[in-house]
Order: structure tokens, then C-alpha cells, then sequence
């Protein structure tokens, strides 16, 4: 909450950000869909902590009342390794959860409800749209150490996650890593992270445009994906309706007594296809074969009817 004369302090950085969290929402929904689950790895505010890291870049500073301000790189501030998915009893993963609700929190986490992800607790117990989930503010992947609200190094959480453990397993993905970061930071526990006024003033709003453009650029990669696998099941049905009359063909002209009927050919046939798809093949075949009749009509030149 404070920082020198020049600078901008941590904790006002992250409030100017939210006025992104729309994009980092519509990010969340690119990468996993409606998927809510996914909430236990990832949230809007992971996003956006990562997003104002790589604003810092080699702009951040760590400062302590009474001395000069000490460039840091952003990395330090981005120890990961922590998810609540990382708690999820029995060893069960975030994907094997049937449903977001299912999930049951680490009674500790309340020792530290602004570092988590309140989507995840309180969703507990419901069955929450994807919207809904995405309001609650959080981490799902809490910062290690630093507070966003204070705007400092903080390591308390840190500290507790090495600590603890789920059915005698560490809670870090990499618990030697994770004590080897903490001697690193922990000298500078309770300094002010901040960054030049500079920096911001030539900086922020051109930075956040490029955010943007790179999320609608995602956006229309998934577009453009979703559009070729549709393209592609396209052909693949083409292709099978193009199989289906083939062998409805050397079917019938394997019946020279003309005894089957359209319902009795549509069952031997492979591959199967959709009511359209027969309908199209019916229509192919009536030429060659005019005993094939319309749905629902007797054929017309078959004397057996």
C-alpha cells in the first residue's frame, strides 16, 4: 500500500487490472469451454495476476522505508506450484470430479479466504453455471508470495503450503523447489512491490490493447479450429453416404428376384447413416432400381406386393 515518490504501488496495479476481468473470463472460456471443474486449476484472476507479471517484466521493484527501491524480475513474483485441485481428497484429479460442487476444500483454506478462490468454496453444495462461477473473485492457484492486497512480499501462505500436507503428501507440486524459492524471498517479506510512474504512463494502456488483441486472435484460431473440424465431419459424412450407396448398390444387384424392401436394405447396409443421408441415397438409387420405393409407399413395380 505504499511505495516511493515516482512509483506505483502493487495493490493499485491489480485494482486498475480488473477492468479486465471480462477478458480474462472470455480467456478462461476459450481454453476449457463451460467446463466449471477447470476452476479448481485456473481462474480469472490467475489470468490477470499473470497478465499485470508480464506488464512488471523487468520493471518491478521491491522497496523498504528508508532505503533506495531494488529491481526484481517479475518471476519472483510468480512461484507456482499450489492449486486447489492439488487438495482434492484421495488423491482424486480435477478432471475425475463428476461435477465442480463435488469438490471438498481444505478446512485450513479459511485461514486464508483472500488468497482463495471463493467460486470454489462457495459453490460447494450447488451445481453452478459457468457465469455464475466466473463472478466469485479469487485464485484457484493463489499467489505464493506476494499479497495483491496489501501490494508486498508475503509469504505466510507460503509458508503453510510447505507445511502441509494432503494424506501425507506435500501440497506443492515441488516441495524441494518450493523451500529452495522461499530462502530466496523470504529476506524480503513485508517490502512494497511497485513499478516506475513511468513505466505506467508510457506503458499500461498499450499493453492491455496488445492483451486484447491476442485473446480475439485466440478467439478466431478456435473459430477457424472449430470451423475445419466441421469442414472435416462434413466430408466424413459425404464420404459415408457415398460408402452407404455403394454397397446398397451391390446389395441390389445382388437380389435379382427384387424382394427387398427399403427398410430391409437400410438395416444391411454399412456404414449406417441419418434419415437425410438415406433419403439422398433412396433417391440415387431409383433409377436403377425403381422397385425401391418413397417411405411409406408400396413399391410399384414389385410383384410380390
Amino acid at each position: 500500500m505504499f511505495a516511493p515518490e515516482g512509483y506505483i504501488p502493487l495493490n493499485e496495479l491489480w485494482t486498475e487490472a480488473q477492468k479486465f476481468k471480462r477478458l480474462a473470463t472470455e480467456t478462461l472460456r476459450l481454453k476449457y469451454g463451460d467446463e466449471v471443474v477447470y476452476l479448481l486449476a485456473e481462474s480469472k484472476d490467475d489470468i490477470l495476476y499473470s497478465w499485470l507479471r508480464k506488464f512488471l517484466k523487468l520493471e518491478a521493484f521491491v522497496f523498504q522505508i528508508g532505503a533506495i527501491p531494488i529491481r526484481i524480475d517479475s518471476n519472483a513474483l510468480a512461484w507456482e506450484g499450489f492449486t486447489l485441485g492439488s487438495l482434492l481428497r484421495n488423491g482424486i484429479e480435477p478432471q475425475d470430479v463428476p461435477g465442480f460442487w463435488e469438490f471438498r476444500p481444505h478446512p485450513h483454506l479459511n485461514d486464508f479466504p483472500d488468497n482463495i478462490n471463493s467460486a470454489a468454496l462457495y459453490c460447494r453444495g450447488n451445481q453452478p453455471s459457468f457465469e455464475n462461477a466466473t463472478m466469485e473473485s479469487g485464485f484457484s492457484s493463489p499467489p505464493l508470495v506476494v499479497s495483491l492486497e496489501k501490494g508486498t512480499i508475503d509469504v505466510s501462505f507460503f509458508r503453510w503450503a510447505l507445511a502441509e500436507t494432503d494424506n501425507g503428501e506435500p501440497v506443492l507440486y515441488d516441495w524441494v523447489k518450493g523451500h529452495t524459492a522461499l530462502r530466496f524471498v523470504e529476506p524480503f517479506e513485508g517490502y512494497a512491490i511497485c513499478t516506475p510512474e513511468r513505466h505506467f504512463r508510457e506503458n499500461w494502456a498499450g499493453y492491455w490493447e496488445g492483451v486484447t488483441e491476442v485473446v480475439k486472435r485466440y478467439e478466431r484460431m478456435k473459430r477457424r479450429n472449430i470451423e475445419g473440424r466441421n469442414q472435416s465431419n462434413v466430408a466424413h459424412t459425404i464420404a459415408a453416404e457415398n460408402q452407404a450407396y455403394e454397397d446398397a448398390v451391390r446389395k441390389l444387384r445382388a437380389d435379382p428376384g427384387r424382394s427387398l424392401r427399403q427398410a430391409e436394405l437400410r438395416e444391411i447396409i454399412t456404414p449406417k447413416v441419418g434419415e437425410r443421408a438415406w433419403r439422398r441415397i433412396v433417391d440415387r438409387l431409383r433409377p436403377e432400381f425403381p422397385h425401391i420405393s418413397r417411405p411409406g409407399r408400396p413399391p410399384h413395380n414389385n410383384p410380390d406386393t
